[in-house]
C-alpha cells in the first residue's frame, strides 16, 4: 500500500502543502462516512497515520505521504466527511502541513 495512492498535493503560495483525497483513494474506500483528523500543531512523519476513515468499503488508516507540521484541518469533515467523497478540491482537502 502505497502512501502517493490516496492523497493529492497542492503547494499554497506561503509555500504549505494542502493534501486531499485523490481519484484512486475515493474509489478504493468509497462513501466515507467518519474520519478521524489530526490536531493543529501536531506534527506528522511520511508513511505515518495521517487520518482514520470509516468508508463504505473498509476502515483505513491513511498515511501521510509528506514530513511536516499541521497548520489547518478541513473542519467541515467532522460533520460531512462524505465531502472526501467529491472530487471537488475544494470539498474534499483534509489538511495543510508546514514542511
Amino acid at each position: 500500500m502505497a502512501t502517493e495512492n490516496y492523497f493529492w498535493q497542492s503547494e499554497l503560495a506561503d509555500g504549505s502543502i494542502q493534501l486531499g483525497l485523490n481519484e484512486a483513494g475515493r474509489e478504493l474506500l468509497g462513501e466515507i462516512r467518519y474520519v478521524d483528523l489530526p490536531q493543529v500543531n501536531q506534527t506528522v512523519k511520511a508513511g505515518e497515520m495521517l487520518i482514520e476513515v470509516e468508508a463504505e468499503k473498509m476502515v483505513q488508516d491513511l498515511p501521510t505521504p509528506i514530513t511536516g507540521e499541521v497548520v489547518t484541518v478541513h473542519q467541515a469533515l467532522k460533520d460531512q466527511p462524505e465531502l472526501l467523497s467529491s472530487p471537488d478540491s475544494q470539498k474534499n482537502w483534509v489538511v495543510t502541513l508546514k514542511k
